[in-house]
């Protein structure tokens, strides 16, 4: 199990951004990032409008994760103004099989400007090189075709599609998943 500790050497940067381990204090500018009807829709978690207080118990929940080696969420920040966007996980970490699931989310004023492709390669990247991992899988709802153009860009395969997987809003739906195996991944 890996260690993630929250210090600048967490940072995982590019040219453009930063990933910065969640910290108490995002709660705030998640909590109205994520406040959003199009992340509802497309997210397999969230709901709108968020009931107050959502974002914070939801980063106690990710600090449990991460104290346990179970997963580790970023926000996603633009490097020259420490603007946070949104937020990329890997998921249910698993030592025993070496693999993670991908996810991730932007806020409303920051779609469409490569962000979240670029975002969720840096956790990719980490995912592999970092923790190790053999597979990182991603699921998404079959009708987020935005979300599942970043996992193409990412180099991913499309591994299949669940039949009314998720329930959302009385609503049974269907997710897709993709995956990336670590020699794959450029």
């Amino acid at each position: 199990m890996i260690d993630f500790e929250l210090t600048e050497s967490s940072l995982l940067m590019n040219e453009v951004l930063a990933l910065v381990p969640v910290r108490r204090s995002d709660a705030p500018v998640i909590q109205k990032l994520a406040n959003d009807p199009l992340i509802a829709s497309t997210s397999l978690s969230i709901q709108y409008p968020l009931p107050a207080g959502w974002a914070k118990e939801w980063i106690e929940h990710l600090d449990q994760d991460r104290q346990s080696g179970h997963g580790i969420t970023f926000t996603i920040q633009r490097r020259h103004d420490h603007q946070v966007m949104g937020v990329v996980s890997l998921l249910d970490i698993n030592y025993r099989f070496e693999n993670a699931e991908l996810a991730y989310w932007l806020g409303k004023p920051f779609r469409g400007n490569g962000y979240a492709t670029q975002a969720t390669r840096l956790a990719v990247n980490y995912g592999f090189s970092r923790l190790a991992l053999h597979r990182i899988y991603a699921f998404f709802l079959t009708h987020n075709l935005n979300s599942e153009k970043v996992l193409q860009r990412l180099g991913m395969r499309y591994e299949g599609e669940l039949r009314q997987h998720i329930k959302k809003d009385g609503v049974f739906m269907n997710s897709g998943i993709y995956g990336v195996l670590a020699d794959e991944f450029s």
